[in-house]
């Protein structure tokens, strides 16, 4: 899970996505809770 919140960090190219991806990773963390 961890993964899915840093790895965006580690491709700044994608920092358009950033707030998507950080998101849909949050999402998917409060459905596995």
């Amino acid at each position: 899970m961890e993964l899915e919140l840093i790895e965006p960090y580690l491709y700044p190219e994608q920092g358009a996505r950033l707030g998507r991806l950080i998101a849909k990773a949050v999402k998917a963390r409060l459905k596995a809770a």
